[in-house]
C-alpha cells in the first residue's frame, strides 16, 4: 500500500513537473514564426479543414483544366491517328474509280467525320473558290501538323505535278496506316497488362470456381445424414 502511494506521488509529481515546465512560454515565443502555433491556426473552423481535405482529395478545376490545356496535342494526334486509316482507304476508292483530286477531297470529307473529314470539306470547299491545290494543301498541312498527313500531302502534290497516278500510292500508305494502328494497339495492350488481370482474377475465376464447386455442394448436401 505504501509502495503504491509512493508511486502515485511520484508520478504525480513528474506529471506536475512537466506540465509546470516553460514549453508555453517557448510555445508563446515561436508562435508567431509556426503556423501551427499561430493564433490563425488555432482559430481554424472544422469546416475549413472539411474544405482542405476536399481540395486534397479531389482534383482541383484549375490544375485539371490546365493538364487538359497541356495534353491537348497528344490527344489531337491520337485522334488523327485514328481517323487516318479510313480516310485513306475512302481516298484510295475514289481514286481508283477514277474522281479527280479536288473531287476526292469533297467526297471524303461527305463521308468522314472528325479533324480530317473537317479538312477535307476545307480543303474541297477552298479549291472551289479558285484557292490553288498547292495552298490549301500546304494550309492544311500546316493546321493538322501530323506527319502522316503530311506524307499523303506530299504524295497528292507530287502526283498533280508531275500526272503520275496516285490511288496506289494512297493504297499503300493506308495499309502502312493499318499496321501502324495495329502496332499501337498491341503496345497500349502490352502497358496494361495488370488492367486486364482485373476481370479475370476477380470476375472469370470466381465463376469458374463457383461452376466447378457448386454442383458439389448441392450433391454433399442431398446425401442422407
Amino acid at each position: 500500500m505504501i509502495e503504491a502511494a509512493l508511486g502515485a506521488m511520484l508520478g504525480l509529481g513528474i506529471w506536475i513537473l512537466i506540465d509546470g515546465s516553460p514549453k508555453l512560454r517557448l510555445a508563446a515565443r515561436i508562435a508567431p514564426y509556426l503556423r501551427d502555433l499561430s493564433r490563425a491556426a488555432r482559430r481554424t473552423s472544422s469546416a475549413r479543414d472539411l474544405v482542405d481535405v476536399i481540395v486534397a482529395l479531389i482534383p482541383h478545376p484549375v490544375r485539371f483544366i490546365t493538364d487538359l490545356w497541356r495534353n491537348r496535342a497528344s490527344v489531337r494526334r491520337r485522334l488523327i491517328d485514328s481517323e487516318l486509316p479510313a480516310f485513306l482507304d475512302r481516298a484510295s476508292v475514289c481514286l481508283s474509280a477514277g474522281l479527280s483530286i479536288p473531287s476526292t477531297f469533297d467526297r471524303v470529307g461527305i463521308d468522314s467525320v472528325g479533324i480530317l473529314g473537317h479538312e477535307a470539306r476545307t480543303i474541297a470547299r477552298e479549291l472551289g473558290v479558285g484557292v490553288t491545290l498547292v495552298d490549301t494543301c500546304t494550309a492544311s498541312e500546316r493546321r493538322v501538323r501530323h506527319e502522316s498527313w503530311s506524307r499523303f500531302i506530299e504524295h497528292v502534290l507530287s502526283a498533280r505535278r508531275h500526272g503520275t497516278p496516285i490511288a496506289d500510292i494512297v493504297r499503300s500508305l493506308a495499309a502502312d496506316e493499318r499496321a501502324a494502328a495495329g502496332r499501337r494497339l498491341l503496345e497500349a495492350a502490352s502497358s496494361r497488362e495488370i488492367y486486364m488481370l482485373i476481370p479475370l482474377v476477380f470476375v472469370i475465376l470466381p465463376m469458374t470456381v463457383l461452376v466447378a464447386v457448386f454442383p458439389g455442394l448441392v450433391a454433399l448436401a442431398s446425401l442422407p445424414v
